[in-house]
């Protein structure tokens, strides 16, 4: 369920930036300039922003060329341990990694999903705390800190963390 302060299209549109920032950051990617992208089913809701980011030509106007390719179940995994594609996306099945809503404070989300993820996305323009987390696994900007010495998410900023 979303926090009753944010809304759906906000949500959507914060996906559609947390996709794009993951995809610009990729190793693989900056090397080919192409992302290969493998996903579970190829008409579910949950990966429709993916193909109207393709569609909208919002990955080629920054120079990313997206290639996506419907594996279902673990074929998907088989072709990352194969390096057939760049990036998965899956939606579990077992309710083991289902994602979980973090109390955030206005104009950020927060979202974790286990074992051991959560992410940040800021989309004001103040810096707002990070949410409880034991290491910064990759940021779309350089992070802040506060006067207490606790890190902070600048406006306009992404971040995927280790729980």
């Amino acid at each position: 369920m979303l926090p009753a302060k944010i809304s759906s299209s906000k949500t959507l549109t914060a996906l559609a930036v947390v996709l794009a920032l993951g995809a610009a950051t990729l190793d693989s990617a900056a090397a080919a300039d192409k992302l290969r992208v493998g996903k579970a089913d190829s008409t579910d809701y949950d990966f429709a922003l993916l193909q109207v980011g393709i569609d909208a030509g919002i990955f080629k106007k920054d120079g990313l060329e997206i290639e996506t390719v419907t594996l279902p179940g673990a074929q998907l995994h088989q072709a990352m341990t194969a390096d057939s594609i760049d990036l998965a996306l899956g939606s579990g099945t077992d309710g083991g990694d289902a994602m979980r809503w973090l109390d955030a404070p206005d104009d950020a989300l927060f979202f974790a999903r286990d074992p051991g993820f959560v992410f940040a996305v800021n989309l004001g323009a103040s810096a707002v705390p990070l949410p409880p987390h034991s290491a910064v696994l990759l940021a779309s900007g350089p992070l802040g800190a506060d006067d207490g010495g606790l890190v902070t998410l600048p406006g306009d900023t992404a971040a995927w963390l280790a729980g």
